[in-house]
């Protein structure tokens, strides 16, 4: 479970860094903010769970 916990969260990471990007390519200042506070947010549950240590 651990091993797809990861991938969760590495994906989750991935998808809202490019949601990011586009928001900014967009010129879209509120989606960019929101989907980088997101892929933060999901960057500090990844370290404090220690990257899903199997």
């Amino acid at each position: 479970m651990p091993r797809l916990q990861r991938g969760l969260v590495l994906g989750g990471i991935l998808l809202n860094a490019v949601a990011f990007v586009y928001g900014l390519y967009a010129r879209s200042l509120l989606y960019a903010t929101v989907f980088l506070f997101v892929a933060a947010y999901l960057v500090v549950v990844y370290r404090t769970n220690g990257g899903y240590v199997d």
